[in-house]
């Protein structure tokens, strides 16, 4: 038997449906249990652990979604790593200009993001190399 299923309730002798009814012990989910939708007697209990039942359906999604891409689940996936030379961030250059409204690039006197990428890229001095010679002074 499963919910939605037309049966004769054995208590109230009527036609009636299956409907699935959740007990709960404070927040937790203890059994579920069907029951008669015009009396609501209990009538069976379902078989099935709810903690077995999320993974079947989660694994059901992601396999699904694969097999629809035609890739393979076990595939390590790709990391990347950009070196400390590679990066040129507008944020980091010395055209870029910090303002709290506007990010502008004063060499090419335009609006920019500060995650673009340019050819132009000048790196500007770190702050924290002139933190320490000032401290050291």
């Amino acid at each position: 038997m499963k919910p939605g299923e037309k049966t004769k309730c054995p208590h109230c002798s009527e036609d009636t449906i299956l409907r699935e009814k959740v007990e709960m012990d404070g927040w937790i989910a203890t059994a579920k249990t069907l029951v008669c939708a015009i009396c609501g007697k209990k009538i069976t209990d379902l078989e099935e652990d709810l903690e077995k039942q999320k993974e079947e359906a989660a694994e059901s999604k992601t396999s699904g979604l694969a097999s629809l891409l035609g890739e393979d689940e076990n595939q390590e996936k790709p990391k990347l790593r950009a070196e400390k030379g590679d990066r040129h961030f507008c944020r980091d250059c010395l055209h870029y200009l910090v303002h709290p409204f506007l990010s502008r690039c004063e060499k090419k006197k335009k609006d920019v993001s500060p995650m673009d990428d340019c050819a132009d890229y000048e790196k500007r001095a770190d702050k924290s190399n002139d933190d320490k010679k000032s401290s050291e002074k």
